[in-house]
């Protein structure tokens, strides 16, 4: 196989945990006109023969989830002098170019905005299983919500939010405020908050975690 020219590789363990972070991958290189191989596995056993294969044969440069990325692994790509920047992994290596959302703070600041009155009742909705990134979601939005907080799991799948969430609503009444981990999950709170009858902004009010690129137009 020939070397693809201005090919970036992007490695992670699954989608559900980062494909927030795929979109704007996918974003920047198609401005760029960059190529982009995607691979998820959960492979760690033989990491530097996969890295090698990769970067001999496919790509220039990689874009990895670093909690993925075992001690091996890592070493290999700090010698290897393939570009790299590591994605996720709040307690990375400082001596690793990684980029990664502090969960913590952001969901504490989306609790400020969220906020109306102090007797509010809010919804988390995370992803299942629970992760790193959805605990620190939990113990960041607590630390700024001063009223209720309630914690549900759906998967990453709009189809399912708004399953869970039109359940939610059949059952009891509707909280305040909603804090979803991805965008995808907020497209169907959204549709299940609409064919209640209720109104978004104005009775409930509904946030995204991730920003994707399409949450504009919603």
């Amino acid at each position: 196989m020939c070397r693809l020219s201005k090919a970036i590789a992007f490695i992670a363990s699954g989608p559900q945990k980062l494909g927030n972070i795929l979109l704007g991958i996918r974003s920047v290189c198609e401005k760029k006109t960059y190529v982009t191989s995607i691979y998820m596995t959960n492979q760690e056993k033989s990491q530097m023969a996969f890295l090698e294969n990769i970067t001999e044969k496919q790509a220039d440069g990689l874009i990895i989830d670093y909690d993925w990325l075992t001690a091996a692994g890592l070493e290999w790509l700090k010698t290897s002098g393939v570009p790299f920047v590591c994605v996720g992994g709040t307690g990375a290596d400082p001596d690793v170019n990684c980029c990664y959302i502090n969960y913590f703070d952001t969901a504490g600041q989306m609790a400020e905005k969220l906020a109306d009155k102090a007797e509010d009742e809010a919804l988390l909705l995370l992803n299942e299983p629970l992760d790193a990134c959805g605990e620190q979601m939990i113990a960041g939005f607590k630390a700024k919500w001063r009223g209720r907080v309630q914690i549900e799991f759906t998967h990453n799948i709009p189809e399912e939010s708004y399953l869970l969430m039109r359940d939610i609503l059949d059952e009891r009444e509707c909280p305040a405020a909603i804090l979803t981990q991805t965008d995808e999950m907020a497209v169907g709170v959204l549709k299940a908050v609409g064919n209640s009858g209720l109104t978004v902004a104005e009775q409930v009010r509904v946030a995204g975690f991730d920003n994707a690129s399409y949450s504009a137009f919603l």
